[in-house]
């Protein structure tokens, strides 16, 4: 008999915990299908394609686009840019090298400092042994 009853009383916890889930679940499942909606919508609406511009517009926009500063100017001045280039891309190139080369040393460094901590604990080691 009272196992019966304990098997019965499992079943109603069991369905009130059930329904107490559904209830709370509820809610939050209909948030979450509103998020769903608004995103959907808000996507939708940045997809849109703007307005075709008009070929006035097409044109100065290519223009500004494609301009170069210095078309116009005299070759000197043409000239004395494209020096400026080769300049700053040479500058470039040594300051890569030198910043590969003190990695190189750095790392070669903390090499030797390891090298020396270690010969250093060997050393401690042995004078303790020795005393």
């Amino acid at each position: 008999m009272i196992d019966l009853y304990l098997v019965l009383g499992d079943l109603q916890n069991a369905a009130l915990l059930a329904e107490f889930q559904l209830r709370s679940m509820l809610p939050a499942a209909a948030i979450l299908l509103c998020v769903m909606l608004l995103m959907k919508r808000i996507k939708g609406r940045t997809r849109r394609r703007p307005k075709e511009l008009t070929p006035i517009v097409k044109v100065k926009l290519r223009s500004v686009v494609s301009a170069d500063p210095l078309r116009d100017a005299p070759e000197e001045l043409q000239r004395w840019q494209v020096g400026m280039h080769e300049t700053a891309r040479g500058l470039s190139a040594q300051l890569d090298s030198k910043m590969r080369a003190l990695q190189s040393m750095t790392r070669s460094a903390a090499q030797e400092a390891d090298r020396l901590e270690a010969l250093l604990e060997r050393s401690e080691q042995h004078q303790g042994a020795a005393s």
